[in-house]
């Protein structure tokens, strides 16, 4: 590393209250730039810069990095913690030095109630297709369950509608998670690397009835196909099936109504 020898060098001075040389080619000064760090952030800039150390390639840095995160992170105000969330969801998944999941520092900022909360405003209110990225990350905090029902009705993107429909009606929030080992053939030995999911249960009460029949009507079918999924999955214990059903009939994709005819074609056995 450029300059590591280095130790007696002092660094530039604080711009703003954060120092620069967090960014630093010289690791002795990125770590003694975290080491100077103390108090709330006042930017997601600042957060991010932090979070971005903790993924340092020196250990020594890393280190630094999650005292800093610790003394700062609880401290941060939960709007720029969440503005961190979302700068930074597009790519953190693949940094690789922490292990295979976030360290608990950085976790446990996220996952603060009030950051999610601003999390699911945004959510709610972006068309962009980034915003599936930051609803994927978001579902590893289980402070993210209690707005999902929000969020597969009111928001303005169809994919994070689909995402949190899926999520509701299968009980469980899937994110990216690292690299898994799928087999081409294992004869061979012929293998390759595609991104994995981890998986957790919902925290949350969801009203699977209400849910399904105000997503089966929504106007993007790749909705109203995830809600049919959903119709399927919990036909035995839903008491608005008919309803749901006359409306799923009567959908004009086919790949929806499908969904209506095979569960009409399981009651007909089942009636004998």
């Amino acid at each position: 590393m450029t300059g590591e020898h280095d130790r007696d060098r002092k660094g530039s001075p604080p711009a703003g209250g954060f120092p620069s040389d967090i960014s630093s080619q010289n690791g002795f000064l990125r770590e003694a730039a975290l080491k100077r760090l103390a108090g709330a952030l006042s930017e997601s800039a600042s957060f991010v810069r932090v979070a971005a150390r903790l993924n340092d390639w020196v250990p020594a840095v890393r280190r630094a990095a999650e005292d800093a995160a610790q003394r700062t992170f609880p401290l941060t105000n939960a709007g720029v913690v969440a503005d961190s969330l979302i700068a930074l969801s597009p790519g953190i998944g693949e940094w690789r030095r922490w292990g295979a999941r976030p360290p608990d520092v950085l976790i446990a900022a996220f996952g603060r109630p009030e950051v999610m909360e601003k999390v699911a405003d945004f959510l709610c209110t972006v068309r962009r297709a980034g915003a599936t990225r930051v609803i994927r990350f978001a579902l590893m905090f289980p402070a993210i369950d209690r707005h999902l029902a929000r969020l597969a009705v009111e928001a303005l993107s169809p994919a994070v509608r689909g995402i949190a429909v899926h999520a509701l009606t299968e009980g469980m929030a899937l994110w990216p998670s690292g690299l898994q080992k799928r087999w081409i053939d294992k004869s061979l030995g012929q293998y390759r690397w595609v991104p994995g999911l981890a998986k957790r249960p919902l925290t949350c009460n969801v009203d699977i009835e209400g849910l399904l029949a105000r997503t089966v009507v929504d106007r993007v079918a790749s909705v109203r196909r995830t809600a049919a999924d959903g119709m399927v999955k919990h036909r035995a214990t839903l008491g608005n099936l008919d309803q749901l059903l006359a409306i799923v009939r009567e959908d004009r994709r086919w790949n929806v109504r499908f969904r209506a005819d095979w569960v009409d074609r399981e009651r007909a056995k089942a009636a004998g």
